[in-house]
């Protein structure tokens, strides 16, 4: 996974974090938790670990793939590669 920012024109964070690291079965267990205290739909770790395992097949298929890409008027620019 790669995140990038630019504010103002200036690259101010540049992270290049391995997929995996974020994206396993540890993750996959907390998710639950962390959606039922936002107030999100109610999942199961093993509903979260097939959406994880997808997501990495997707990833082996299409990298560089953007999942997030925003860009705000004052020039401020954020890019989140999976």
């Amino acid at each position: 996974m790669k995140i990038h920012v630019i504010e103002n024109g200036v690259q101010k964070v540049n992270l290049h974090l391995p997929t995996g690291l974020l994206l396993n079965r540890f993750t996959a267990c907390l998710a639950p938790h962390f959606m039922k205290d936002n107030d999100g739909p109610p999942i199961t770790g093993a509903q979260a670990y097939r959406f994880i395992k997808a997501l990495k097949e997707y990833k082996a298929n299409h990298p560089e793939w953007v999942l997030v890409e925003v860009q705000s008027a004052n020039g401020d620019y954020v890019k989140i590669c999976l």
